[in-house]
């Protein structure tokens, strides 16, 4: 049985997952949950984006209020699972966060009893999310997958992209070696202390560059091969991503109603392939978190995602 204490949220509650030691420090995961009064058969579980964590609380109201018990989990390295000396949401493959989600669906299936599990991944967790349902063996557990701005292919310029997939191939040789990462306005976007509406720890959802990793990188890439080669996902899949796309190296108002991140067009291209069964929602003016979006455009995303679980909910 998992053993659970207060979360740093009212109302939720949270348990450390001891992982494998690792040679930077103590290696967790943290899973995070708060329960329907009075229970309920079915539940989701969130996996956020690169280096992130789970603070969305809004996001889970709106799955608590339409009865779903609501579990997230902070991935090794991230947010609530961060540790002294840890690389920040380093990954030598992307199918060792497995163990988390493997966990999740355990606690979620076996302890709680859930009948019914929604799968719900955010960006770097969207890609996560995927290659969990296709390939491990507790991904049979999943009846739906819903992925908000899934991270599906890499948006970079085209000098950049020949070094991206050369590290595909020799990152396992220069694992830790730090690469240098350009600057981003994206946080500054959503930060209530700068152009945003939202209040997180700048310390777990970073402001600053983050560090990158030939190891990661090759991690990532790998993952986005599987993609591109077709990952048929048995589950029917829900694909949801802003109309646009902009640059975030400087300060300009369209990061308030753009994707800033990824480049949708990928994200529109590469989501037939996750499976038979995927929908895929445009949400105009969404930005790459879509649940950080404005007001409006955050509740039509919203909407059309419960639309979407209530038409395919058995």
């Amino acid at each position: 049985m998992t053993s659970w204490g207060p979360d740093i949220f009212e109302h939720y509650e949270s348990a450390t997952i001891d992982l494998d030691d690792e040679d930077d420090g103590e290696l967790v995961a943290t899973l995070v949950r708060r329960l329907v009064p009075g229970g309920t058969s079915k539940c989701v579980i969130y996996v956020h984006g690169y280096s992130d964590y789970f603070f969305q609380q809004h996001l889970a109201d709106s799955y608590l209020e339409r009865g779903y018990d609501f579990y997230a989990v902070d991935r090794r390295r991230c947010g609530r699972s961060l540790r002294h000396g840890n690389r920040d949401d380093y990954i030598d493959d992307v199918a060792d966060y497995s163990d988390e989600l493997a966990l999740a669906v355990k606690v979620a299936v076996e302890d709680d009893g859930h009948e019914h599990v929604v799968l719900h991944g955010h960006s770097m967790g969207g890609l996560i999310s995927a290659v969990f349902a296709a390939k491990h063996p507790m991904g049979r557990h999943i009846d739906l997958l819903a992925l908000n701005s899934p991270w599906l292919d890499v948006k970079l310029p085209f000098v950049q992209q020949l070094v991206w997939k050369i590290t595909k191939y020799v990152g396992r040789f220069f694992r830790h070696r730090p690469i240098a990462s350009g600057p981003s306005a994206y946080v500054d976007s959503i930060h209530a202390d700068y152009k945003g509406e939202w209040h997180f720890d700048l310390a777990w959802k970073p402001r600053n560059d983050t560090v990158v990793y030939p190891g990661w990188a090759r991690a990532v890439a790998r993952a986005h091969d599987q993609v591109k080669a077709g990952l048929d996902i048995s589950c029917p899949v829900l694909v949801q991503h802003s109309d646009r796309s902009t640059n975030n190296d400087t300060w300009h108002d369209d990061l308030l109603v753009t994707d800033s991140v990824l480049d949708v067009d990928q994200i529109h291209a590469r989501g037939p392939r996750l499976g038979s069964n995927v929908d895929i929602h445009v949400i105009a003016n969404g930005m790459h978190d879509l649940v950080l979006s404005r007001r409006e455009v955050r509740s039509e995303m919203l909407d059309r995602l419960h639309v979407w679980l209530d038409e395919h909910s058995r």
